[in-house]
């Protein structure tokens, strides 16, 4: 208890320390630093909802015309904000910060609760924690983003698994696949690290153990209905069954072989973004046999997904990745306490430095 009251503790300072930091660089000091880019976009969603639109409407990416529609993003966390604000009648940026405080929180405590159940340690637990409070870049769990509100339901349903509650598997995995458009490829994962748990470890008893488990299947299969059931409404909307992925036209996505945006780099964001990538990558390779299988799965679908939509993997999607917050908490629960206090600041630190690109609505916070 102590342990999580400290997390708590920590996850409200860092939100404060991140208001002061702004102000002390010379931005006014208010919940609408944590409004930049997509924030928008999730605004405009909340306080709109969704008008009917037709096909050609939902993006295009052109040299005379650049066509961007919010049917590209997913309506869960608008949703929420939205009918809390008619609730309230409190403005986008005061519900939406209360969100960041109360999804943040959540993720932290269910993370600490999965690794402590999953690794048996309390100290890599805590140490895997901290990573995730304090990495350089994570900054994105308390904005007015997803991030947040997609790694909080994707680690619920992790640890519902290990805790063979698969009802709440299925309720979370439902809600997970209407905040972002990987929530659907994120049921491979969680379908092996389920087989894993069971002791299932072949392809030939995986696939009888499904057939013979039925409600197994049910558990897997309600995600996949919810979001055939949100492509219907979209169809409805938009006169188009993929309306998201279309939309993701209006910024130049296309699916593409996964090298390929790395070739293009063309800017020093670019190229810093790909070399950070590569060094997630050499990680996850290293680690391969250290970890399950259903992890690394996990690992390289997040890397690869971006990469093949024609958008380097940037340190926003790798944030959300939370198994390389595990690698490292286990690694440095063989450390000197002292010492991993000493990377733990400078950690923090390397995130309020990135956190001013954000401040300053640099392309590089994307």
């Amino acid at each position: 208890m102590k342990k999580l009251i400290l997390l708590g503790l920590i996850a409200i300072c860092i939100k404060l320390v991140y208001v002061f930091f702004a102000w002390f660089i010379g931005f006014q000091p208010d919940l609408e630093i944590f409004k930049r880019n997509d924030s928008y976009w999730y605004e405009t969603i909340s306080i709109n909802g969704h008008s009917k639109i037709t096909p050609d409407q939902l993006g295009s990416c052109k040299e005379t015309e650049l066509k961007q529609s919010y049917y590209a993003f997913f309506p869960l966390y608008p949703v929420i904000i939205g009918v809390t604000m008619q609730l309230t009648e409190i403005q986008f940026s005061g519900v939406a910060f209360f969100y960041s405080l109360l999804f943040s929180f959540l993720l932290y405590l269910i993370f600490y609760r999965f690794i402590k159940e999953f690794s048996k340690s309390e100290t890599i637990a805590l140490n895997s924690t901290l990573i995730l409070l304090l990495f350089p870049f994570h900054y994105y769990f308390s904005v007015y983003y997803t991030e947040a509100l997609f790694l909080l339901l994707l680690v619920g349903a992790f640890y519902s698994i290990a805790l063979k509650k698969m009802i709440w598997f299925s309720v979370l995995a439902s809600l997970l696949v209407l905040v972002r458009p990987n929530g659907l490829f994120m049921l491979l994962p969680l379908l092996l690290f389920y087989l894993e748990r069971n002791h299932i470890n072949s392809i030939s008893k995986s696939f009888k153990f499904i057939v013979k488990e039925l409600s197994t299947v049910i558990y897997f299969a309600i995600p996949v209905f919810v979001l055939v059931f949100y492509c219907i409404y979209l169809k409805v909307m938009t006169g188009d069954f993929f309306a998201y992925k279309t939309a993701q036209a209006g910024w130049c996505r296309e699916t593409v072989f996964p090298w390929v945006p790395i070739l293009r780099s063309s800017n020093w964001m670019d190229y810093f973004n790909s070399g950070y990538l590569l060094v997630f990558m050499a990680v996850a390779v290293l680690n391969f046999k250290k970890i399950p299988f259903s992890f690394s799965t996990l690992v390289w679908m997040s890397l690869l997904l971006p990469l093949t939509a024609n958008s380097i993997t940037s340190p926003r999607f790798i944030s959300v990745v939370f198994v390389f917050s595990f690698i490292f908490g286990k690694l440095l629960s063989r450390a000197n306490p002292y010492l991993n206090f000493v990377i733990f600041v400078i950690m923090f630190l390397l995130q309020l430095y990135t956190f001013q690109f954000w401040l300053n609505d640099s392309r590089f916070s994307f």
